[in-house]
């Protein structure tokens, strides 16, 4: 759900943002200036009733609800990267990466057509250009929405060729000025204060009210469980956070999360990765990998 915004300038979008929380634990300058209003509302929490758990009180909050068009619980992360965005009046080229059905590129290419800024979007298949069913589902949305799609092989490698392939388009657009680069799920030190933030004015209201002891997560790209995990940690570790990976190796997620909190200059924190205090991370249920499923699932 959108706040009416599109007949507002795109500067007065912009809502300076202080950290809910004491500032001290994270230095200033890696806390994002300014957040854009995306979303209006919390969203709802529902008890889960199964028969084979009665004794067990399990909730989930629904953060599918955010939103249609931008892919629900994207928006939290995007409210802070396309406040970034926007905050640089030259930028007009935004360059991101996923998978062929990605909602966070949706999301993105949403975004970007409404505030008009240009798109790319590198998508991760096997099929070709010449492929009639590429343009399906997020793939056409993102196309009819004026995005420009490159595709990318299925196994390429972020580090490896993702991330060179998203530093020569944005060479070739213009450079740094004209463009800005947004990681594979939005997970960056800017888009993780998405679900940091939700942790502290959403979260913590329920942990005495529910009697919460346990947090689940699943993790694709990192950012929602390290914006909850920091959260949880600088606010009493209250919560056990547990994140199954949908693609992925739990050492893929640890050195992610080990980046993160250098980059934020908190590698006192990469000890507390390395032996789970700060998040479980299970990747025991990947299965075939991201968006491939067994033939009992489909069945299921």
């Amino acid at each position: 759900m959108y706040r009416q915004l599109s007949t507002l300038p795109l500067t007065s979008l912009l809502k300076p943002y202080s950290l809910p929380i004491d500032g001290k634990h994270i230095n200033s300058k890696f806390i994002p200036k300014y957040r854009l209003s995306l979303i209006d509302r919390e969203t709802p929490v529902e008890k889960l009733c199964l028969s084979s758990l009665r004794s067990v009180n399990i909730y989930i909050k629904r953060d599918d609800q955010l939103d249609t068009y931008s892919s629900g619980n994207k928006l939290r992360k995007l409210e802070f990267l396309f406040a970034d965005i926007l905050s640089r009046p030259e930028c007009h080229h935004i360059i991101t990466a996923g998978s062929l059905h990605s909602n966070h590129c949706k999301a993105v290419c949403v975004l970007a057509a409404r505030f008009q800024r240009q798109a790319h979007v590198l998508l991760r298949t096997d099929r070709d250009n010449e492929d009639e069913q590429i343009l399906q589902g997020n793939p056409l949305l993102s196309y009819l929405l004026g995005a420009k799609l490159y595709l990318i092989p299925k196994k390429a490698n972020i580090q490896h060729d993702i991330e060179p392939r998203m530093k020569q388009l944005e060479e070739e657009l213009g450079g740094k000025d004209k463009c800005y680069l947004i990681p594979i799920g939005g997970s960056d030190t800017i888009g993780i204060f998405g679900y940091f933030d939700c942790f502290i004015r959403e979260i913590i209201p329920l942990i005495d009210k529910l009697n919460l002891g346990h947090l689940v997560v699943p993790v694709s790209s990192g950012g929602t469980m390290e914006g909850l995990a920091l959260a949880n940690y600088f606010t009493g570790n209250r919560l056990r956070i547990h994140a199954f990976a949908v693609s992925d190796s739990q050492n893929y997620f640890k050195t992610h999360f080990n980046t993160i909190l250098s980059q934020l200059e908190l590698e006192n924190l990469n000890k507390l990765v390395d032996d789970d205090s700060l998040v479980d991370i299970c990747d025991s249920y990947v299965g075939l990998g991201y968006g491939r499923m067994t033939n009992e699932q489909i069945d299921f």
